[in-house]
């Protein structure tokens, strides 16, 4: 479970989180999927995002590189807790 508050268009380090909720629980309790999401505009275009899966939540994100370091830090673009699906 990766604790913490958690902001729509806030980017975000997807390996840090993970070891997070590892040395939170001592467990593998979060999944990262890598999923594509066909684009609204154009029905031949799919978007790479990555979904995590928590033991409370559903967290959504966009990749995005960074043109300083070339570093891939990752945008939350939607959210839900499992209580709510």
């Amino acid at each position: 479970m990766v604790y913490g508050k958690f902001h729509l268009g806030q980017l975000y380090d997807l390996k840090s989180l993970q070891l997070k909720a590892k040395q939170i629980s001592q467990q593998d309790e979060t999944t990262v999927f890598l999923v594509n999401e066909q684009s609204e505009l154009k029905a031949d275009k799919f978007l790479v995002r990555y979904l995590m899966i928590t033991q409370g939540a559903l967290l959504l994100f966009e990749p995005i590189v960074s043109r300083t370091d070339g570093i891939t830090y990752n945008r939350l673009i939607a959210w839900a807790s499992l209580q709510s699906i």
